[in-house]
């Protein structure tokens, strides 16, 4: 490949991750006209997760969907080959009571691999993994 075709490739890519950058993270102030707020994680509303396999381990506190796995929580849904979800060691928190009742703010983080599409409202970003920090409120993105 040319030099010129090398820095044609890395543009595309820059130009691909800011993208995906600025959807993720919400719109910053004036770059569409108007200022959108981002929609936060709300750590109380319920998960709902559907998926083709499910196993948990109390004992390393994580729940890992797999196959086919569609996971919403209030207006964000994540579309993933996997989702791990890991909870805090909470003595009262087991994986059974993680998706009923109170325990919903007990989750710690959560790890979405392979072809993840994430869509919250109009916003949608793509990735072959995320990582979803529930207290941060941060979600990052990588791979395509």
């Amino acid at each position: 490949m040319t030099r010129k075709g090398k820095m044609i490739k890395n543009l595309v890519r820059i130009t691909i991750f800011m993208v995906v950058l600025f959807t993720v993270a919400g719109n910053p102030a004036g770059l569409w006209g108007q200022i959108k707020t981002k929609a936060a994680m709300d750590r109380n509303q319920p998960i709902q997760v559907d998926s083709d396999r499910l196993d948990a381990y109390n004992s390393k506190r994580m729940v890992v969907f797999s196959g086919n796995v569609v996971a919403i929580q209030g207006a964000r849904t994540i579309h993933a080959d996997r989702l791990t979800i890991y909870y805090k060691d909470d003595k009262k928190t087991s994986a059974g009571s993680l998706f009923s009742g109170d325990s919903y703010g007990n989750i710690e983080k959560m790890e979405a691999k392979g072809n993840v599409v994430i869509t919250d409202g109009e916003r949608v970003a793509t990735g072959d993994d995320a990582l979803f920090e529930q207290d941060a409120q941060k979600i990052t993105m990588t791979g395509n």
